[in-house]
């Protein structure tokens, strides 16, 4: 049987920590964390753009040394993404991004449309979105890959998150994740009323939604399906950082998905991997 192919669509950028720089962008840490999780059993690869600088090159590398693929990693004429990233005594990011960098401006191609064709996994965010180039190329590549599981990791990085783009990822996707401060956001967008519960069973009718995973930090995270629903504790553990906590997470429901578990059997091992990343 031929290899799953799975992408990540989006940012690719350096994050500056006060201790230095670390590869990320959401998009790119989920094929990362896909592709350590599913191994050879799948294919990942990256769909973004770089700058023709050193931080473009070390971002191909890093990449690869994840065993991801570049192919369709195009090197622009802007710099390669960065962030300022601070973190508080709990470990929490807030992050602070530049303008006018290389993901803002990932083209729609040919290799783009052969590999929206072939993928069974999209996985794609709102921060890529956030300019005009980059948001059609990412239309376009969900319009096309109809037959793939598309993973909305809804991600809120005020200025650049707005009430349209989140309906319209929405509307492109049929897996989504969100966390405990965006649930009620997002519900608030379509109208949905009750507890946090109530609100999550709401946007997956809404929007008829194979998945629907909400993060909730410490607590754990909840899945749900139209047949089933379940709610994985956290274990107890000293929280270092929150960073690609929530990327490893939507890698880990990917590859309990694409190997037919159940709904609990994901949730479970999703929590437990993301939880792993907190404390490293």
């Amino acid at each position: 049987m031929e290899r799953p192919l799975v992408v990540g669509l989006g940012e690719i950028l350096w994050d500056m920590f006060p201790t230095g720089p670390q590869f990320g962008g959401a998009p790119a840490n989920f094929a990362c964390a896909a592709a350590r999780q599913l191994g050879d059993t799948a294919m990942v690869e990256m769909v973004s753009a770089v700058g023709p600088d050193d931080l473009g090159t070390q971002a191909i590398a890093a990449l690869a040394g994840q065993g991801v693929g570049n192919q369709c990693v195009q090197v622009g004429t802007l710099p390669t993404g960065q962030v300022l990233v601070s973190l508080d005594a709990k470990g929490l990011a807030t992050y602070r991004f530049a303008e006018q960098q290389a993901w803002d401006e990932i083209r729609w191609d040919s290799d783009l449309e052969r590999l929206a064709r072939a993928c069974q996994v999209v996985c794609f965010g709102t921060l890529a979105q956030r300019a005009h180039v980059s948001r059609a190329t990412i239309e376009k590549f969900l319009a096309v890959a109809q037959q793939a599981f598309r993973l909305f990791d809804i991600n809120i990085r005020q200025p650049y998150f707005s009430p349209e783009v989140a309906l319209t990822g929405l509307r492109l996707a049929n897996v989504v994740k969100l966390n405990e401060e965006e649930l009620p956001v997002v519900g608030g967008f379509i109208g949905a009323s009750g507890d946090w519960r109530a609100v999550a069973k709401q946007i997956r009718e809404r929007f008829q939604l194979q998945y629907l995973a909400v993060t909730r930090g410490a607590e754990g995270a909840y899945l749900l399906s139209s047949e089933q629903e379940h709610f994985a504790a956290a274990p107890a553990i000293q929280v270092t950082s929150t960073v690609g906590a929530g990327d490893t997470y939507a890698a880990a429901l990917v590859a309990g998905i694409l190997a037919g578990r159940s709904i609990p059997e994901i949730n479970q091992a999703a929590v437990i991997l993301a939880a792993n990343v907190c404390s490293a």
